[in-house]
């Protein structure tokens, strides 16, 4: 569950499908796997979206405890446990800029992802590799692919200010979505299409802090 690993393995997998140029569109843990496609394969990705994306690690005191041999029997321990849809709901409302938007069958996809065998210690190994995460920035401003970076304006997992952050330190546009939360493509799928469909590159100042309702 490390972004460079799934990023390398990505790549063969999309050559094994015959393709040999893509536009990557990589939300939360994903735009880390995004980020690492850009950097390692350049020649592989012509735009980079990316939206949510913990880019810049995690405080100390959240590494000490995910390090801690406890957190690994506590994700065993819930992944035998039932899991109590309507605590899946209210996680995801959080999650949402505005809970109005979220809908039963968002639910269900998530409680369905969360079923699946060895999800609880995944997420953990993944979490820890979001701490390990080195952003490689100037790699990639040296790439000269076109990034855009989206961003709730509630996001209450990463915030608003790494989003910032992580534009500039990468040297991309920036577009901040006015009353969404973290999960930008479900809450603002149409964004991430403009993001897509543009035929401007990314990175320009100007394009640093663009809202969008």
């Amino acid at each position: 569950m490390r972004p460079s690993d799934i990023a390398a393995k990505l790549k063969v997998w999309l050559e094994g499908k015959g393709v040999r140029r893509a536009t990557i569109v990589g939300h939360s843990f994903g735009g880390l796997v995004g980020l690492e496609l850009a950097h390692q394969f350049p020649g592989l990705v012509e735009k980079l979206v990316i939206a949510s994306a913990p880019a810049f690690g995690l405080d100390a005191q959240a590494k000490k405890l995910l390090t801690n041999p406890v957190a690994e029997q506590g994700a065993a321990l819930i992944g035998r446990l039932p899991l109590w849809k309507p605590l899946v709901r209210g996680y995801v409302q959080w999650l949402f800029g505005d809970p109005r938007k979220l809908t039963d069958r968002h639910v269900e996809g998530y409680f369905q992802s969360l079923q699946n065998p060895g999800s609880w210690p995944g997420m953990l190994e993944a979490t820890r590799a979001v701490g390990e995460y080195k952003l490689q920035a100037q790699a990639l401003i040296d790439s000269k692919i076109p990034i855009e970076v989206l961003w709730g304006e509630r996001d209450r997992l990463v915030s608003l200010v790494d989003g910032e952050r992580l534009a500039i330190a990468i040297d991309a546009g920036f577009t901040v979505l006015t009353g969404v939360g973290h999960c930008v493509p479900e809450e603002h799928p149409e964004a991430v299409v403009a993001a897509l469909r543009s035929t401007t590159p990314g990175r320009k100042a100007k394009d640093r802090g663009r809202s969008e309702s």
